[in-house]
């Protein structure tokens, strides 16, 4: 596909996004701005431990989709 037909086919799913979308796709062209595409980061172990204890800690406190919630959600898109 061209830069053309990309920009334009991004361009309908933009026109056509709900606020949630446009949230999403906003917080990502953000990260690409500020960082610049990192597909793959090399942690430390701290890193990596620090990012693991995070994400521990946010099941523990209920902050997650089960993969037929998000599924679910998926499909609202």
């Amino acid at each position: 596909m061209t830069a053309v037909a990309l920009r334009k086919k991004v361009h309908e799913y933009i026109d056509d996004a709900d606020e949630t979308k446009l949230k999403l796709i906003y917080s990502m062209l953000k990260k690409i701005d500020e960082k610049g595409i990192t597909a793959f980061k090399k942690y430390s172990i701290q890193e990596y431990n620090e990012s693991l204890s995070k994400a521990e800690e946010e099941i523990a406190e209920g902050n997650y989709l089960t993969q037929k919630a998000a599924v679910k959600q998926i499909r609202k898109w």
